[in-house]
């Protein structure tokens, strides 16, 4: 079975002027994990990444801003989060009719339009990824390797084979040395649809210009 990507690169040179800032307190352990009150999506045969892991942050702890749980209705927002964000990138073509895939960044502007979030910021750092973790989940768009397709038997990828695209995905949390994530290909995939990415392969997929969007409400 295939699945599909859709994250394209969008690194506006603005975005430093929103740079997330908090780290993690060194007196304390950094394992958290923010509950997850929504269903995990499908995304299916569309490159709607981007708005399935905007809608899942926004049906997450703290917030929980979409909660009545239904799978119908969550899908149907994220793709209108994807069809805005085609409007709002800078990449040719739009979302109906062409699945142009998006970035994290124009989902987020998605999502401010609708009036779901009131802004947004970036975590440039492996250190502020994980304070931003701390405060919430997070939105990461990052390229994607054959081997990321199919977790090991502990749900981790590893970053092996070629690169085959972008993707963008939940990130709920940290426990040890992985960051735990919601994925949009189904509750099948992985488990039950989540994964976990060792900070050794966060790290490479950040020397690829992966990216941290952190919304607000």
């Amino acid at each position: 079975m295939s699945y599909k990507l859709g994250r394209v690169i969008d690194h506006d040179p603005r975005n430093r002027d929103h740079a997330f800032t908090a780290t993690p307190s060194p007196t304390r352990s950094r394992d958290i994990l923010w509950p997850r009150h929504s269903p995990i999506l499908d995304q299916g045969d569309l490159g709607s990444c981007t708005g399935n892991a905007m809608t899942g942050w926004l049906g997450c702890a703290p917030h929980v801003i979409t909660s009545d749980g239904a799978d119908q209705y969550d899908q149907k927002m994220a793709v209108e989060i994807y069809s805005l964000a085609t409007q709002y990138d800078s990449f040719p073509g739009q979302y109906p009719p062409e699945d142009t895939g998006s970035s994290g960044n124009a989902a987020a502007k998605a999502a401010r339009s609708l009036g779901l979030i009131s802004s947004w910021s970036w975590a440039f750092t492996t250190a502020t990824l994980m304070g931003a973790l701390q405060a919430g989940p997070v939105l990461i768009g990052a390229p994607w390797y054959e081997g990321m397709f199919t977790p090991d038997s502990d749900g981790r990828v590893w970053a092996t084979g070629e690169m085959v695209g972008g993707h963008e995905f939940l990130a709920r949390g940290i426990e040890g040395m992985d960051i735990i994530c919601d994925n949009s290909w189904g509750a099948d995939w992985g488990q039950q649809g989540s994964f976990r990415i060792p900070l050794s392969v966060w790290m490479v997929l950040r020397a690829e210009r992966a990216d941290v969007t952190i919304p607000h409400i």
